[in-house]
């Protein structure tokens, strides 16, 4: 129930005000929760690597962490999940084979798109 007052509220707001539901406080609470899930990511990366680099926080991440979840699918858990994973098995094993492996996630980012 929860999860759907959340996607009503970002669909239709009038609507899901009229059936009952404070839509700024959700928002907000929703704005919340993602706030302490990414800060809560922060810290695990950095107890796994005990140091936090500039990289880390580049657009040039961002980028590639928003296009694999695009590849694995946004809709539910598991696609950003399966995305994640492509990044890592992706950029580890391109990058074994050859050092263009940026050429293959673009050409991937490219297939996305069209």
């Amino acid at each position: 129930p929860f999860g759907r007052a959340l996607a009503a509220v970002r669909e239709q707001p009038q609507r899901a005000a009229g059936l009952g539901h404070a839509v700024q406080p959700l928002r907000w609470l929703a704005f919340t929760l993602a706030g302490a899930l990414a800060g809560l990511g922060g810290a695990l990366l950095a107890l796994q690597f005990e140091t936090v680099t500039a990289e880390a926080l580049s657009s040039h991440r961002s980028g590639l962490l928003l296009l694999f979840t695009f590849v694995g699918g946004a809709a539910g858990l598991a696609g950003p999940l399966l995305g994640a994973a492509l990044l890592v098995l992706g950029t580890v094993w391109i990058s074994a084979w050859t050092p263009a492996w940026g050429l293959y996630v673009g050409l991937l980012f490219l297939a996305v798109v069209m």
